[in-house]
């Protein structure tokens, strides 16, 4: 143990990382608590001397918004994928506190996996932790999350006890019904099939997969949310995405919008310089700039 930010309990500090301007971003390698479970995470502090100065022209390299912080739900179950860090990175050198928690069970972290359960929990707790930082400002902490991350997300903005400063959440690539995502891969003979902990999962019942399955809990999404899928995901159907927004609206909850990006794989933001993948992050960091603002739905 090399120190403390905040709640967060720094595990190694990382590589610094010089961001467009020689901007010093700082990375940790920490725990923090999520009821008794030590869960690890990856922490990204922005340039001690940034000044919020324009730099690029991609989105993720303009200024952040002062305070400005975002929760990084992964996919998978894991632990948070290598390749995201060239995001998280870029976001920090912006000016973004980015923190990317590895859930109960993953890389080190305490517990056992639960797949959206107990991983809501250290989702708050994480969000906790970041707000407790010097500087952030608990209305721009947002959450950001894709795949099993965006699944969390939305089960988390659903709970009644939910911090309500949270702003809201961008969620992408998401299984929203996993009764209907186990018959897709059944009928696809996906590979997701044969991991372990997906046969116990499908074994376990029908009670056990609607438990998880957040589009049952559409009429209590209290926050604005921002729905992307990329429609050549060949892991999760954009059809996921496109029946939340159903019942969404169903429940008569408009607070919410959608974007399918056309020739896009899954969980494709975090390969930001694909063709148009910068138009998506324009889309988000606008959704989150301006406070969850929802026009129409959209397709790229």
């Amino acid at each position: 143990m090399t120190g403390r930010f905040g709640e967060f309990t720094i595990i190694k500090p990382l590589s610094p990382y010089l961001g467009r301007g020689s901007r010093e971003v700082r990375s940790h390698h920490v725990i923090y608590k999520s009821g008794d479970l030590a869960i690890t995470a990856w922490l990204y502090l922005p340039p001690e001397n940034y000044d919020g100065a324009p730099k690029g022209g991609h989105p993720l390299d303009l200024p952040a918004p002062k305070g400005g912080a975002i929760v990084a739900g992964h996919g998978g179950i894991w632990g948070v994928p290598s390749h995201y860090d060239n995001v998280l990175r870029r976001l920090a050198a912006s000016g973004w506190t980015v923190a990317a928690p590895s859930y109960r069970g993953e890389n080190g972290s305490d517990g056992k996996i639960e797949f959206a359960l107990g991983e809501v929990d250290d989702t708050i707790a994480c969000w906790k932790a970041l707000t407790s930082l010097d500087k952030i400002d608990p209305s721009r902490t947002w959450l950001l999350g894709s795949s099993h991350g965006a699944m969390v997300n939305l089960h988390l903005l659903a709970r009644d006890d939910f911090p309500k400063e949270i702003p809201g959440a961008v969620s992408v690539s998401g299984v929203y019904d996993l009764t209907t995502w186990f018959i897709w891969m059944e009928e696809t003979r996906h590979f997701l099939l044969e991991d372990p902990f997906f046969k116990r999962l499908l074994e376990s019942g029908a009670e056990a997969l609607e438990q998880r399955s957040v589009i049952y809990k559409a009429d209590k999404i209290g926050k604005p949310i921002f729905l992307l899928h990329g429609q050549k995901d060949s892991m999760v159907p954009e059809e996921q995405t496109w029946n939340l927004a159903n019942e969404l609206e169903t429940a008569g909850n408009f607070a919410y919008k959608l974007r399918i990006d056309t020739g896009a794989e899954h969980e494709y933001i975090w390969a930001p310089d694909r063709p148009g993948t910068d138009t998506t992050w324009s889309e988000i960091l606008n959704f989150i700039e301006s406070g969850g603002h929802i026009d129409e739905v959209e397709q790229e």
